[in-house]
């Protein structure tokens, strides 16, 4: 099959498959080639996120072709396009086994979960030392100071 037949043919199956719509366009709308197989078949798909649509059976014919006529780019993982003040807030990782409680801090751990606290032991410390804080009236703020 000759290189013009073979675009004829993608042209011909994407347009009728997608309705229409052109394939670059989708491309550029962040669509990515894949190569799905099922079973013993194997098919040209764009997927998009949980879009996917299909382009035929596949063909390394096609498929080369495809890759030189819509030379595609996977977007940068690394900026999700959000604005400078957004924060990636996780909670910090455990101590681990490093952390050993004392006997004391154990037994009143027991003795509340006996009158009905239903959390862990790291629960237990998050919540003593957050209302230790409270009653001395002490609280985090984050301060923004300007250039001088």
């Amino acid at each position: 099959m000759s290189e013009q037949a073979l675009k004829e043919a993608i042209t011909t199956e994407a347009t009728s498959k997608w309705g229409g719509l052109p394939v670059s366009d989708m491309l550029d709308e962040g669509f990515t080639l894949y190569k799905r197989v099922k079973g013993d078949r194997a098919y040209m798909t764009l997927r998009r996120g949980n879009t996917e649509r299909s382009l035929g059976p596949f063909e390394q014919d096609k498929w080369d072709l495809f890759m030189k006529e819509f030379p595609t780019s996977k977007p940068d993982k690394g900026h999700r396009g959000t604005s400078f003040l957004a924060a990636n807030i996780q909670r910090p990782k455990g101590l681990g086994s490093r952390y050993e409680p004392s006997v004391e801090v154990l037994d009143w751990f027991f003795w509340f979960r006996q009158r009905g606290f239903m959390g862990k032991l790291d629960d237990f410390l998050n919540e003593v030392v957050h209302n230790y804080f409270i009653e001395q009236g002490l609280s985090l703020a984050v301060v923004i100071r300007g250039v001088d």
